[in-house]
């Protein structure tokens, strides 16, 4: 994303991610090295890796763990956490694998290892429709844990919309030690694919195992989005939510190019040819003065302009035509490694997006990262002008969660912000108040029992410290449960806190 400096985040991610473990008491090892002749040749990419998690997440939210189980899966996905905060994403993505396989296979029925190891790419990953034909490769994200002699299968490309799937039968052909001998057929059948975006992966019997993604549009986007910016630069907004729609205007066709940065998960997410008709639809609308996403329906990614500093973020309004009457508005901040897609699509496969519809609530997912520093206060400041100009959102009703990083975001906009927010919740993050805080709203505090990042231990006298100061805080500690996975345990009665006394 060339407007958010995605190299320099990953860096801030990674030590502040580092930092955050050792002032917690969790040692920061380098990456263990692989074997000799052992190590895939290509590095996995931070959107893959978020495709074994949304994987992995999709899993959780169908198997409905208890007990023993629930103690398992949460101990050995805070483990791989702290192996992916550390850098060692290969191992990551490994025991994340293995830990999906084994509940699939012991809750589900599934069986997952004859795919998810493998890489799976289309090229070009922009592929215009007619233009020629797109080329498969396979190769390894880490060692299998068996190597088959030889494999028939299928290639099933999953569209977000109808017709459909698109599958093609695969015979692959393995060297010894897992890499590819050949796969065929090499050349894919898919000149004339309808646009839009495809999950890719094998489908194993009646089970589709998505590895990754592969784009169709009707045009190339590079000079659909050169034509577009030559439009912007003539518009000159003439009101504050103008000049902020034509800011997030321009972030939406920056993410319109056909070679995608595989570092970038709003990229591997977005439908570019929708995106496309989009966003030439939005540059109308402020040609002739309009705002385009005043009272916008759905679930879309945008910018907002907050001084020097761009804030992405997503947005869910669940409201087919805007709603009769001002709406309550949830904050969600994710944690650390995350960005703005994962509360959308990971903590529970996208539960927060299932309750907003539940509980009729507009939703926004900004990058924690953007409210670093001293401009904290101003940023959220900008977010809220932001969104109170496209919708009606009642003040009364403004509401912030967050998990480990955003819970420890959440609670200091309760202590800068705290007399426009209603209630919040500080999810495995919690840092407490200063001494004589005043005006501190409702606050949920809440712990896994097994976190090992941000153990109980460390946020309950926390927390009673604070009761004790007379602040208006409630604790939960969720049994069974560690740093990540707490979330989507917790969420819905999170939210029926947060909304309960304000319904």
């Amino acid at each position: 994303m060339r407007d958010f400096h995605v190299a320099g985040r990953r860096r801030r991610v990674a030590l502040g991610a580092a930092a955050l473990l050792s002032a917690m008491g969790i040692s920061v090892l380098p990456p263990a090295p692989f074997a000799a002749g052992q190590e895939p040749a290509a590095k996995i990419t931070r959107a893959e890796f978020a495709s074994a998690y949304l994987r992995f997440e999709t899993i959780m939210r169908d198997a409905k763990l208890a007990g023993a189980d629930e103690v398992r899966a949460n101990r050995e996905f805070d483990a791989l956490t702290i192996l992916f905060f550390t850098g060692n994403n290969r191992e990551a993505v490994r025991r994340l694998d293995a830990l999906a396989e084994s509940i699939a296979a012991d809750k589900l029925g599934d069986v997952r290892s004859e795919s998810v190891w493998m890489r799976l790419r289309l090229d070009p990953p922009v592929f215009v429709r007619g233009s020629g034909v797109p080329r498969l490769s396979i190769d390894r994200f880490y060692d299998p844990p068996s190597v088959p002699d030889g494999m028939m299968t299928t290639l099933r490309l999953a569209p977000k919309s109808p017709p459909g799937p698109i599958d093609i039968p695969l015979e692959l052909a393995f060297e010894a030690d897992g890499s590819i001998r050949r796969i065929a057929p090499l050349e894919l059948p898919l000149r004339d694919a309808p646009p839009g975006r495809y999950d890719v992966g094998l489908a194993v019997g009646p089970h589709h195992f998505p590895v990754g993604s592969w784009s169709v549009v009707s045009r190339p986007l590079a000079p659909r989005a050169a034509a577009n910016t030559v439009r912007l630069d003539k518009i000159k907004p003439t009101s504050p939510a103008l000049v902020q729609s034509w800011n997030a205007v321009k972030a939406r066709n920056g993410l319109l190019t056909d070679n995608p940065d595989p570092a970038n998960t709003t990229r591997m997410l977005i439908d570019p040819e929708a995106l496309a008709v989009q966003v030439e639809a939005e540059i109308a609308d402020l040609e002739k003065g309009a705002n385009p996403f005043r009272n916008r329906s759905g679930d879309y990614w945008r910018v907002v302009r907050a001084g020097d500093r761009e804030i992405p973020m997503r947005v869910y309004d669940p409201f087919p035509a805007g709603p009769a009457a001002p709406s309550a508005l949830v904050i969600a901040f994710h944690g650390a490694g995350g960005d703005e897609n994962m509360f959308m699509d990971g903590y529970g496969a996208g539960a927060i997006k299932r309750l907003a519809e539940q509980g009729k609530f507009l939703l926004a997912t900004p990058l924690t990262d953007a409210f670093r520093g001293d401009e904290t206060g101003p940023a959220f400041d900008a977010l809220l002008a932001a969104l109170g100009a496209d919708y009606a959102i009642d003040p009364k009703r403004i509401f912030v969660l967050g998990h480990s990083a955003g819970g420890m975001l959440t609670n200091r906009l309760l202590t800068l912000r705290g007399d426009r927010i209603a209630a919040a919740a500080c999810l495995c993050g919690f840092l407490g108040f200063p001494d004589g805080a005043r005006g501190i709203p409702r606050t949920l505090v809440v712990a896994g029992e097994i976190d090992p990042i941000a153990a109980p231990a460390r946020i309950k006298p926390l927390f009673e410290k604070a009761r004790e100061a007379g602040q208006p805080v409630e604790f939960r500690l969720i049994k069974n449960y560690g740093h990540t996975l707490t979330v989507a345990r917790i969420l819905p009665d999170v939210i029926d806190w947060l909304l309960g006394p304000a319904r």
